[in-house]
């Protein structure tokens, strides 16, 4: 998703918030950015591709939270331990 977010946003000179937090039976990692809005909850169609980041993320992932106000991307992903 990091990838994502700097080649989605060339020329950029952004910041990127990571944080990880151990939550007892899973492992949340937060990401904030002020890039293009970009919700990796959905997979894109015109990618034909079952290995894309987005469909791989959806499918490790316990749950995914993306909300963007105030200009700012925020994603949630919860990981089973």
């Amino acid at each position: 998703m990091l990838t994502g977010i700097a080649l989605a946003n060339p020329g950029a000179k952004g910041v990127i918030d990571v944080s990880l937090r151990d939550a007892g039976d899973e492992v949340v990692i937060s990401l904030r950015d002020m890039g293009a809005g970009f919700n990796p909850t959905v997979p894109d169609p015109a990618l034909q591709c079952e290995f894309d980041n987005v469909t791989v993320l959806n499918r490790l992932a316990g749950a995914i939270e993306f909300d963007r106000s105030l200009g700012m991307n925020a994603t949630r992903i919860h990981l089973k331990k």
